[in-house]
């Protein structure tokens, strides 16, 4: 059964959360050249670091609304921070092995929140959605921009009893967040609440038989393949242009930071202005023009970090809230989630792997720049029909 829950409670927690469902695996990428440098790791091994993350939400986030149907939505979620910890704490031990299979598993627990969250919100407080959806995901960014910029000085730190200096540390350095999160999140979980099997009967067609929610599939995955290719390899892109490793790490936090801040001024604004298309067209524009500047103005890499990040940010923002704002339950708003996230992280899975190979077989970024400004039409049209479109 429903139970109230006061909403600064609610609000405090879905922060906290939110700054887990970034950060955690994001926050390895400055740290890319030194563990590829004492592990002997080729650009592929390391490119598997962002994509086992994306395979993970793609295989989990339909799992994640079966097990919320038999355990709640609340103890679900509970269930991915205590497997964000797990891996974690596995990462933390300097090796190949343990480092792919902890991050896997902070994917799985990755997955398994972000498809919940978008229903959990719809759930207790429907007449906010955009705005509480824009929060988490400014949350997000913010979490991952601080860790960003951190993990290199903290790598840095020597203690004769630490394996590979200070490379432990900085992958356990959001550890301390999941724990509290998962402490402040334990009230809610109390009031848990099971989701109405009814419902299912009642979803006419399937989800996956709707036209819109296929357009909101691809448009998220095409997102989330561009987005997790800059987080994955702009230090990397940064670094083959005589950037050195610090500033690289200190500007793919500003990229994470500025993926932020269309979130920051969506959350009033959808409050006000439902209309989803000057948002779409402004992700469009800023995310083109921080590819192409990327491309051709090297030296201005970090503007054009900065304009990729917004327009990033803003489609991701978009992707999730097309989830609330075109569904009218909460099991639909499940049903989607599942699907979009599913389907379109297994598109995005492939893109660091892809990126990597690409540039491992022509030594140089630019061809990876390229594929993605080829790919750029298909997202904008998905985009803009989207905005067009009724609930499903």
């Amino acid at each position: 059964m429903h139970k109230v829950v006061p909403k600064s409670l609610f609000i405090c927690a879905l922060i906290l959360i939110a700054l887990n469902l970034r950060a955690p695996f994001t926050s390895v990428f400055p740290l890319l050249d030194d563990l590829k440098l004492r592990l002997d790791m080729s650009s592929q091994q390391a490119g598997l670091l962002s994509s086992i993350p994306l395979l993970a939400f793609a295989i989990f986030s339909p799992i994640a609304a079966i097990i919320a149907k038999k355990i709640s939505l609340e103890t679900t979620i509970s269930l991915g921070l205590l497997t964000i910890i797990a891996g974690l704490c596995l990462r933390a031990w300097i090796r190949i092995d343990h480092l792919l299979i902890g991050t896997a598993l902070i994917g799985v627990g990755i997955a398994i929140i972000n498809v919940l969250l978008p229903s959990v919100i719809k759930q207790y407080f429907p007449n906010i959605t955009s705005p509480l959806t824009a929060l988490y995901i400014l949350m997000m960014g913010i979490g991952a921009a601080i860790n960003s910029s951190i993990v290199v000085p903290l790598s840095s730190i020597h203690f004769s009893s630490i394996t590979l200096s200070g490379l432990p540390i900085a992958l356990l350095a959001m550890l301390p967040v999941c724990l509290f999160a998962l402490l402040v999140w334990l009230p809610i979980q109390l009031k848990r609440t099971l989701i109405n099997n009814s419902e299912y009967a009642q979803q006419t067609p399937p989800i996956w038989k709707r036209p819109l929610a296929w357009k909101i599939t691809v448009f998220f995955g095409l997102n989330s393949s561009f987005n997790y290719i800059f987080i994955s390899w702009y230090p990397a892109m940064l670094t083959s242009v005589g950037y050195s490793v610090e500033t690289a790490g200190l500007y793919h936090g500003v990229l994470q930071l500025a993926s932020a801040i269309p979130a920051l001024v969506m959350a009033p604004l959808m409050l006000r202005y439902q209309s989803m298309t000057a948002y779409c067209v402004f992700a469009l524009v800023t995310a083109i023009l921080g590819i192409v500047g990327l491309l051709f103005f090297p030296p201005l890499a970090l503007w054009s970090g900065i304009l990729f990040g917004m327009g990033a940010g803003c489609g991701f923002t978009l992707g999730l809230s097309f989830i609330t704002l075109k569904t009218s339950t909460p099991f639909q708003a499940v049903a989607l989630s599942g699907m979009a996230q599913s389907i379109g992280y297994f598109l995005a899975s492939f893109a660091p792997f892809l990126a990597g190979y690409l540039h491992e077989t022509s030594h140089q970024w630019n061809s990876t720049l390229i594929a993605m400004l080829a790919i750029t039409p298909i997202w904008a049209t998905c985009g803009l029909l989207i905005c067009k479109s009724q609930r499903i």
